[in-house]
């Protein structure tokens, strides 16, 4: 069986964070989904990683419901931390 070709934490999470900058108020994780061609519960372990590392920001945004009304909703965003912050590192 053939191996995917290997990629660092860092490159992975400027991948994501390039995808954050289209967007600056945060995305659902179904917009992340979206954005990344997965599914709804990958993006979500993807957030996840990302927390881990240090590179996710929560926010709230409104955003519009399937029954028209404005809803409160949880968006994130994924920025690179900046040097010499005090963020734990956990190897996920």
């Amino acid at each position: 069986m053939k191996k995917d070709p290997a990629i660092s934490v860092t490159e992975w999470m400027e991948e994501l964070s390039k995808l954050a900058a289209k967007n600056d108020d945060g995305r659902t994780v179904a917009e992340w989904a979206e954005a990344m061609g997965v599914c709804n519960r990958t993006a979500m372990v993807t957030l996840k990683k990302a927390k881990a590392h240090g590179w996710l920001k929560l926010g709230m945004s409104r955003r519009e419901a399937l029954n028209g009304q404005m809803r409160p909703t949880t968006v994130y965003q994924v920025v690179k931390p900046k040097a010499g912050s005090n963020t734990p590192k956990r190897n996920t």
